[in-house]
């Protein structure tokens, strides 16, 4: 009989502690923005220039925040035997934790995320060896990212941003961005 009374605590309890955490939460759609950057692939792809776009979805608590990114970037080879091409599409979401900083006008942060990875690739025979073929793949990521965020009007912050990317075409990068606020 005892149990009863103390699994009723408990859940009172989580009940209570979820509750304040979901006053806290502002979740919705709370800026846009672009970035460009520079990777690193591993395996035989050289480095690539990467385009990309961030939404801010809004703060969970309010060092949390939560924020959806896409990425594309490609890369094509040939010689004299081979054109090789090379595509990559992602989308996903990361929870940036924020460094609290007083009185400083950056913002210092670290995230993770989970996304998902569209790659495909083709080969294209040249000369003697004709023909073609393509793959395709879809993945699951993780994303792990360093960041500072800097004010450059009321309603831009540039960004810079340190990531490394796990999926079929693992790569570090370097970015750099602005994100506008909605106003909310």
């Amino acid at each position: 009989m005892k149990k009863l009374p103390l699994s009723m605590l408990i859940v009172i309890a989580l009940l209570t502690m979820t509750g304040l955490s979901f006053a806290q939460m502002n979740l919705g759609l709370n800026g846009v923005g672009g970035k460009l950057g520079y990777i690193s692939p591993e395996g035989n792809i050289d480095n690539s220039v990467v385009l990309g776009g961030w939404v801010n979805l809004g703060t969970i608590t309010p060092q949390l925040h939560l924020r959806a990114d896409v990425e594309f970037w490609g890369k094509s080879y040939s010689d004299y035997s081979a054109k090789v091409s090379f595509t990559q599409l992602a989308l996903g979401a990361v929870v940036l934790y924020y460094f609290p900083m007083e009185n400083a006008n950056f913002k210092p942060y670290s995230g993770v995320g989970l996304d998902f990875t569209r790659s495909k690739t083709s080969v294209e025979g040249l000369g003697f060896y004709s023909g073609s073929a393509s793959s395709s793949s879809t993945d699951i990521g993780i994303d792990l990212v360093a960041g500072i965020e800097y004010p450059l009007s009321p309603n831009l912050n540039g960004r810079g941003e340190f990531k490394y990317h796990t999926d079929g075409a693992d790569f570090w990068g370097i970015f750099v961005g602005v994100m506008y606020s909605l106003g909310k």
